[in-house]
């Protein structure tokens, strides 16, 4: 699956890894129709019971990914996850697609839930559902399973149910050598304890320990022959393809309206994916230098201004007085805010319940709430 040109790495990049972990426990983020999962490769999911895995770091080998956009490592370096964005229901099928933005592309349903969160008259229930769900996913090992030949599994899940808890994990840890478990030669083994959690009616797995032991074996470096870069199997749709399911008509009457006012209605029609969003009328007003906004992290929102604006991301100086660079499409209006309900979904963003009981991580920014009328 591999095809490896560098020889002598052994893991990824330590000080990469801890540098990842302390901004994603600041940050709030399955199934298969958003990847093909090798023929050798079999799904891997927790249970209620303890679990022992092995993460199995792979080579980066597309520029798209995550970590090589954000400058965590570098094609041809070793990494053990991959971030994928998801949207659930999409369309009159109420098919689910991985989010563009996922490779760094325009995403044509955040950029209407950007359009919508900035509409006070905006139905909250359909600005939640068009939200992008973050999840992640590693090449593991199930030290549970018995044999002597190596069975990597594929393991997929929301951030907030493993990779929250991992990051602080890392983030916390006085032990250097943590943030070293992926690597092949010297790594450690990750003794997982799972409990199963509810929001509402729905029900899932999410992991509440995780410690770090000693590997009984370490690996040969044969072994990243038997993973690939994540990157390779997932299945992302074109703007144009994602357009064209999310603006599908819901009906037959809807189809046989007039062509030039289903024109009208549709305010992110483009030829290029690429296309400068200024040049479509219908799109909503730029960001600029002095906006107040609003992001969401880890399920609270915090107020700022807009310092700098770049193509993809804005400096923004929170009213605590912390610098941080976010994403475009995580921005919202500071007079937009609204209320928000716990979502009933193990991969929204939104989890204030649980996060009272857990100690404050170090990078966690201090509270600061714009007061809501």
């Amino acid at each position: 699956m591999s095809s490896r040109k560098k020889k002598g790495r052994r893991g990824p990049n330590v000080s990469a890894v801890k540098k990842g972990a302390k901004e994603q426990s600041r940050r709030g983020g399955g199934g298969g129709w958003y990847y093909d999962r090798p023929d050798n490769v079999e799904e891997f999911e927790f249970t209620t019971d303890t679990a022992r895995i092995d993460i199995i770091p792979f080579e980066v080998t597309d520029k798209t990914h995550d970590a090589v956009r954000e400058g965590r490592c570098a094609v041809g370096d070793l990494w053990y996850k991959r971030t994928i964005w998801i949207h659930r229901s999409v369309g009159a099928e109420g098919r689910g697609y991985c989010c563009p933005t996922t490779i760094g592309n325009k995403c044509p349903v955040c950029e209407e839930h950007k359009r919508l969160q900035n509409d006070k008259d905006a139905d909250e229930s359909v600005v939640k559902a068009l939200k992008r769900k973050q999840r992640e996913l590693f090449f593991v090992r199930d030290l549970g399973t018995k044999g002597d030949e190596i069975q990597i599994s594929l393991l997929d899940m929301s951030f907030h149910t493993f990779g929250r808890l991992l990051a602080k994990e890392i983030n916390e840890s006085d032990d250097d050598n943590v943030a070293n478990f992926a690597n092949i030669e010297d790594g450690l083994t990750l003794k997982v304890r799972t409990s199963e959690e509810s929001i509402g009616d729905s029900t899932f797995i999410e992991a509440d320990r995780i410690d770090f032991i000693e590997r009984e074996d370490q690996y040969e470096e044969e072994v990243l022959d038997l993973v690939c870069d994540p990157s390779d199997i997932i299945k992302v749709p074109t703007y144009k393809e994602l357009e064209a399911a999310f603006y599908e008509s819901s009906s037959s009457e809807e189809e046989e309206e007039d062509e030039s006012e289903e024109e009208d209605e549709e305010p992110f029609v483009k030829d290029d994916p690429e296309e400068d969003e200024e040049e479509d009328p219908d799109d909503e007003v730029a960001w600029k230098q002095g906006d107040r906004v609003v992001v969401d992290i880890e399920g609270e929102d915090y107020a700022g201004e807009i310092t700098k604006v770049k193509e993809d991301t804005a400096m923004v100086t929170f009213d605590d007085g912390d610098d941080d660079e976010i994403d475009l499409d995580e921005l919202r209006a500071e007079d937009a805010e609204e209320d928000d309900e716990p979502e009933e979904d193990p991969d929204e963003e939104e989890w204030e319940d649980e996060e009272d009981d857990e100690p404050e991580v170090e990078t966690k920014k201090k509270k600061t709430r714009k007061r809501r009328t």
